[in-house]
């Protein structure tokens, strides 16, 4: 190098060290209070996107954006993520997801420890509304206090990262309870059927759960369900007299814990179907959406958390499977197991139906009645899932179906007496 070209170099150096900023070229520079929101929102988004990819990248973007020298003021960065989460929260709920299906899908997804932060964000939203169903605020009453998060802290800025990249993931899964800011639905009954006839079907279900005998916990399983089948075809008598008003159908979701989300969903088919309401399958998130009338969907929702526990119980009872190369067959097992449980209680709770219904003296004017709801049970179901997809069921463990069959097959069908007696 000549030494001219060393002296203009060195007068150069010389210059940039005397400027205020150190002589640093203009893209080496951090952004600072310069940024824009809008440059702050779009950085966050892309945070997002990382973290929907490689749940592990939400820590280093929290400490990045809690770094006085890093890309992003940290009030720039927290106010971003903040308006983003309000913004999804918004979203989510205008497709239809309730508090207690957001509580789910993020308590699967993330931790059960994250779903008091959506408790704040959820009550933002309904405070931006002056319309909300009682339904609405009822279901968010539901999830307790929660808590805020603190966006100033590494955790709770990586927290809220992992919670808006979750519901950013959520679509639209079906209305049931008008969303804030709509208009209730005319007419939508609230009622949860009768509270002293809710009180007996609790203490019969919660004898079967604690029973270690199984004849004995489908005998009191099978006495509840002939109870709620007595009352419910009581009600559609009245009504068929106009001496009460017929409601209409209504829908809620039931949540399904993995493993074997199919061979559950069948339960819950079989129990909705023996109480006059239909039920869909949503295998990819874990529920099934029941359609019927309120106090039948009551009635479901309490058969079915009881007899998923007691055949949870029973198929753990039967313990681990192998076939006779000493490989597993536990998972299929169970599959098969919950199938065919399925379909012999299924059997079962039709046969109390019927015999509640050979109880009333009336069960040739239940025909035209019975008829008729479940018509509007379909067309409630069809608008909401225009195009449903029908799934086989396949068994592929006969000692699993045979065990399942047995499970659910011990006791006869009780009488009215009995049942009296229970109660």
């Amino acid at each position: 190098m000549g030494v001219k070209n060393k002296q203009r170099r060195a007068a150069k150096k010389k210059r940039a060290q005397q400027r205020p900023d150190g002589g640093r070229r203009r893209h080496e520079e951090p952004f600072l209070s310069e940024v824009s929101p809008f440059v702050a929102r779009n950085v966050v988004v892309g945070a997002l996107r990382d973290i929907s990819s490689d749940a592990a990248a939400a820590a280093g973007h929290a400490e990045r954006f809690l770094r006085p020298d890093g890309l992003l003021p940290p009030h720039l960065a927290r106010a971003a993520l903040e308006e983003l989460l309000e913004e999804l929260i918004a979203a989510v709920v205008q497709q239809g997801w309730r508090p207690t299906d957001v509580a789910e899908i993020v308590g699967r997804q993330l931790s059960r420890s994250a779903v008091p932060a959506l408790v704040p964000l959820l009550a933002t939203e309904v405070g931006r509304h002056t319309i909300v169903a009682p339904a609405w605020r009822n279901d968010l009453t539901s999830l307790g206090r929660g808590q805020r998060l603190d966006l100033t802290l590494v955790a709770g800025l990586q927290a809220a990262l992992e919670l808006a990249a979750c519901l950013a993931t959520l679509g639209p899964i079906g209305v049931l309870i008008p969303p804030p800011g709509t208009a209730a639905a005319s007419g939508a009954s609230t009622s949860t059927g009768d509270p002293k006839l809710l009180a007996k079907v609790r203490a019969l279900l919660a004898k079967a759960e604690s029973t270690q005998y199984d004849e004995e916990a489908d005998l009191l399983s099978a006495k509840a369900q002939e109870l709620i089948s007595r009352h419910a075809l009581d009600r559609v008598l009245a009504e068929s007299a106009g001496q009460a008003p017929a409601a209409e159908p209504t829908a809620r979701r039931i949540w399904i814990d993995a493993p074997y989300v199919f061979g559950k969903a069948m339960l819950v088919h079989a129990v909705a179907e023996a109480n006059r309401c239909r039920s869909v399958m949503t295998e990819a998130l874990g529920f099934c959406t029941v359609f019927g009338q309120e106090e039948d969907l009551h009635a479901v929702d309490l058969l079915v958390t009881s007899l998923l526990l007691q055949a949870g119980t029973a198929m753990r009872r039967c313990g681990r499977q192998t076939d006779s190369a000493g490989t597993s067959r536990t998972r299929s097992f169970r599959q098969s197991f919950l199938l065919s449980y399925a379909s012999r209680i299924g059997e079962r709770l039709r046969e109390a139906t019927a015999q509640a219904a050979d109880s009333t003296g009336r069960a040739g004017e239940l025909v035209p009645v019975l008829r008729t709801r479940a018509e509007h049970v379909d067309r409630a179901c069809e608008a909401m899932f225009p195009q449903l997809v029908s799934r086989r069921a396949g068994i592929n463990n006969a000692r699993g179906w045979a065990a399942g069959r047995a499970a659910a097959d011990q006791a006869q069908l009780v009488t009215d007496k009995e049942i009296s007696q229970a109660s």
